[in-house]
């Protein structure tokens, strides 16, 4: 089996395409049943307001599909156990897991709540914070005093937990990480906002990840997490078919902060901070436009910036299509993800 496997990397992804794209159509159905109905914000565009009912949660499907796939081809691999690259994976998943704990309970209570509010910013902030930290502790103490987490860090420089160094003599450097993390998770739920958006910047940003770390693949092998990228990766495609617009169903906060979740922290034990802020460069344009806006809307007493808040509705009602936003946005991301890192590494070499 393990032979069978070793020749055919991408058997259990394709697998998980397939399966997600299998069970989807029966888990629209049960969460039309379970009424996990999309509520959509009275002040958001009116283009949006059609929207509304639309099965959400999506993400309680693909994303534990793509967990379970992933670790499993892992363990069948001999990466699943032991100190290591192994509890790389493990600590990763369980990142994502957590985070689609928190945007399950976020869904929940805005749905029963009947409106689009769920957890309290505080509470969701209080909630990312102990589980970021949680995880960045957990991958500096499995990487601490071993080898390197991947052969791609002699490739390419330091990955972003390598470069902070001991937590207890670089506190900033840590601080910043925690930082930039729990900023890639809200990110991520802010740029949900659009058919097929978020789902399609995970992929790129998850693929750019894999394309920086492939050296590794050449030089030494499977490094970690590398399973689950590509089956997170199948399991996402599924679901964008779903997913597209127009979409018959929506990931929810469950499915948008695992997905930060998940390209934050892999992108940790990755690759270089400044890598992983440009690939995830679109995500972080998102929630700069909010902050902008809602400085500016307090320093003027009531102006506005941009038209709407986070800016790809600020394009809806400039009057480019929903479909149209959602292309050039993954464009975009498209261009800093896979082309605009190895430019700046070229010219830092």
């Amino acid at each position: 089996m393990n032979a069978f496997l070793n020749r055919a990397p991408l058997l259990v992804p394709f697998a998980a395409f397939l399966v997600t794209l299998a069970v989807m159509p029966a888990g629209i159905r049960w969460l039309h049943r379970l009424k996990f109905g999309q509520n959509i914000r009275d002040d958001g565009p009116q283009a949006h307001m059609s929207k509304s009912g639309t099965p959400t949660m999506g993400g309680i499907i693909f994303i534990p599909l793509a967990l379970a796939f992933g670790l499993l081809y892992e363990m069948l691999h001999g990466l699943g156990g032991g100190r290591g690259i192994g509890n790389l994976s493990w600590a990763l998943a369980a990142f994502t897991f957590a985070g689609m704990s928190i945007g399950w309970l976020d869904d929940y209570r805005s749905i029963r709540g009947g409106r689009s509010l769920g957890l309290k910013a505080r509470e969701k902030m209080a909630m990312q914070v102990l589980v970021s930290a949680v995880f960045l502790l957990a991958v500096h103490w499995i990487t601490a005093g071993g080898p390197p987490a991947n052969i791609l860090q002699a490739a390419r420089g330091e990955s972003a937990v390598d470069w902070a160094g001991s937590p207890s003599a670089m506190p900033f450097r840590w601080l910043l990480l925690l930082i930039v993390t729990v900023w890639l998770i809200n990110s991520a739920n802010i740029a949900d906002g659009l058919d097929g958006l978020a789902s399609a910047q995970a992929v790129v940003a998850i693929l750019a990840l894999m394309l920086w770390r492939f050296p590794s693949f050449i030089i030494g092998g499977a490094p970690a997490g590398v399973f689950l990228a590509f089956s997170m990766v199948a399991c996402l495609l599924a679901f964008l078919w779903f997913n597209g617009p127009p979409a018959r169903v929506f990931m929810g906060d469950t499915g948008s902060i695992a997905l930060g979740c998940f390209v934050a922290g892999l992108g940790m034990m990755t690759v270089p901070l400044w890598v992983l802020l440009l690939i995830t460069g679109m995500w972080s344009l998102e929630s700069l436009s909010v902050v902008i806006q809602v400085l500016y809307f307090k320093a003027t007493g009531g102006k506005r910036i941009f038209r709407m808040a986070p800016i790809h509705h600020h394009f809806e009602l400039a009057g480019w299509p929903e479909t149209a936003v959602t292309l050039r946005f993954v464009i975009a991301s498209v261009l800093l993800g896979l082309f605009l890192p190895a430019l700046v590494a070229g010219f830092l070499r």
